[in-house]
Order: C-alpha cells, then sequence, then structure tokens
C-alpha cells in the first residue's frame, strides 16, 4: 500500500487540530502551538516510502554546558516518560523533546495524545533543563 501525498496528510493533521478546538499557527506546512512557557512543532515528513509526523518542542536552546549531571538526568527520563524522549542536538546547542507518529493511518486520538505530551513534559521541564544547560526557555 502506498503512503497518502503529504498533502493528504496536511489536511488530516489541519482537520484534527480544528475539529479538537486546539489553537495553532501554520506556515511553511508545519503546525505551532503554544503551551505555557514553549512551543511544539508538527512537522510532516517522509522517512523512506512512509510519512511521520514529527512533533517536538525546546526544552533548552543556545546551552551553555552539557555535563554529566545533564546527560544523566535526560537519559533517566527518557526512562520514566511514556511518550516520547529528550534529544540533545549539540550542532544546534538545543535540548529537544520530540515524538514521532507513523502518518499512512494517523489517528486523531494519537495525535491528540502525543501533541498534549510533548506540549506537558517540555512546558513542565524546560525551566529546570534549561537552569542545567545555562540555556534558555522558548519563552525567555
Amino acid at each position: 500500500m502506498n503512503p497518502p501525498p503529504l498533502p493528504n496528510l496536511h489536511d488530516r493533521v489541519a482537520e484534527i487540530l480544528r475539529r479538537s478546538g486546539v489553537p495553532y499557527l501554520e506556515q511553511d506546512g508545519a503546525f505551532f502551538v503554544d503551551r505555557g512557557t514553549t512551543r511544539v512543532t508538527v512537522l510532516l515528513c517522509t522517512w523512506n516510502q512512509y510519512s511521520v509526523v514529527r512533533i517536538y518542542a525546546p526544552v533548552a536552546s543556545h546551552f551553555v554546558r552539557v555535563d554529566e549531571t545533564l546527560t544523566r538526568f535526560l537519559a533517566c527520563e527518557n526512562n520514566r516518560v511514556l511518550f516520547g524522549k529528550f534529544s540533545l542536538d549539540m550542532e544546534a546547542r538545543c535540548i529537544w523533546f520530540e515524538h514521532a507518529l507513523l502518518g499512512d493511518f494517523l489517528d486523531a486520538d494519537e495525535l491528540l495524545v502525543a501533541l498534549e505530551s510533548v506540549a506537558a513534559i517540555a512546558d513542565e521541564y524546560d525551566e529546570p533543563i534549561a537552569a542545567m544547560s545555562g540555556g534558555e526557555r522558548f519563552s525567555d
């Protein structure tokens, strides 16, 4: 079975967000949802022959230090969270919280739970992780 073209997936995501009443911005094919001190991005992409919905939010950007305490903390928290993971992007100097869904058979509940999880966790963790890393929250 061939995956749906990304324009169809884009329309599906927009419909789910509209019907659920989630306020969002849309730019260059991506969706942005603000939550507390963070902003969640919903980005559609392809991987091999599959369509993928990437959901991610910055937890700390422009960090100045990455030490054993921080990396241990991120690894331990990754073991605790049910949906998503923390990732350390050394090139962009950003710590993200992210989750990915297969877009081919995207379900509304699946998207909304993933979006809520990423938003809530990023909003909860951005202050302590920004402090540990010497970085900034999205809202700073």
